[in-house]
């Protein structure tokens, strides 16, 4: 990570991914979900949702139009299910946050993936 600060939850960063089954090697947007409180520890990782160009319109994606405040160039959509862990080296550079009412649609979403107070 470039600055001397800790990532935040609703940040949007290019971050470096390792080439493995799920995710293509190289750079490319993910959001921290990972709350501020651990972030802002010696802990030398952080959790983040990946972002895709491939819309599928499910549950579990929460669908970004590009903007100012964002820092995207295209639609994309956070990937919910996919909850990655990183170093925080890998977080290559801020390009932008989310909005509040993203970030409650997010922790939704997030909800519903980890199936957290929620009732059968």
């Amino acid at each position: 990570m470039q600055s001397t600060s800790h990532p935040m939850k609703g940040e949007l960063y290019l971050v470096r991914f390792p080439d493995d089954r799920i995710h293509k090697r190289g750079m490319r947007p993910a959001v921290v979900v990972q709350s501020d409180f651990i972030n802002s520890t010696a802990i030398q990782t952080t959790l983040v949702c990946p972002l895709t160009s491939l819309l599928r319109g499910l549950r579990s994606h929460l669908e970004l139009l590009p903007s100012s405040v964002n820092g995207l160039k295209h639609t994309s959509a956070v990937v919910c299910e996919q909850v990655v862990v990183v170093d925080k080296e890998d977080l290559q550079k801020k390009i932008g946050q989310l909005t509040y009412e993203e970030m409650l649609e997010l922790e939704d979403m997030l909800l519903l993936v980890f199936d957290i107070g929620r009732t059968l």
